[in-house]
């Protein structure tokens, strides 16, 4: 297993990323297609069952395409509410479907919601996992057009734990 190819070390690298909920399939289905077309790599955060488990191929896809596949949890629960056996579990459940599916290992994790906490951050590193959290969200969960997102931008919760520049 190997890292992602042209993997960076954001916290020596100045980086912005989007987060598309659907992940890489269903209503983002054309995502990929416009990546490819102006050359733009990118980072999909995927919880595990919903993703990995229950529709590979547009995940296998977004690996063969030299996209990062990092890790999401495996069911996007809360991750700091259950014991630390419960959050370990989450986090390399995931991490090891992502690494069988995509021949590679997730190096970030962004936690559900943005939720972090002491232990999920000690938790994440021991797979080797590095925390990655937003630096704003448009909370368009209810809506379905661009238009609010983009007049809805908002602080998050947490500042990002590593101290570099927030990549979501």
């Amino acid at each position: 297993m190997t890292t992602a190819p042209g993997a960076v070390d954001r916290r020596e690298v100045t980086c912005v990323a989007l987060t598309f909920g659907a992940g890489a399939g269903g209503r983002c289905a054309r995502l990929p297609d416009a990546l490819k077309e102006e050359r733009v790599p990118a980072t999909f955060f995927l919880p595990g069952r919903r993703h990995i488990e229950r529709c590979p191929e547009p995940v296998r896809r977004t690996a063969g395409e030299g996209h990062e596949v990092a890790d999401r949890t495996w069911t996007h629960h809360r991750p700091t509410e259950p014991e630390p056996d419960g959050t370990r579990e989450e986090l390399e459940r995931t991490t090891e479907e992502t690494a069988r599916l995509t021949g590679r290992r997730p190096a970030p994790m962004r936690p559900p919601r943005g939720r972090t906490d002491d232990t999920l951050h000690r938790v994440g590193r021991e797979p080797g996992l590095s925390e990655v959290l937003r630096s704003a969200t448009a909370k368009d969960r209810a809506t379905t057009g661009s238009a609010t997102a983009r007049r809805r931008p908002s602080p998050a919760s947490s500042p990002d734990r590593r101290g570099g520049a927030a990549c979501t």
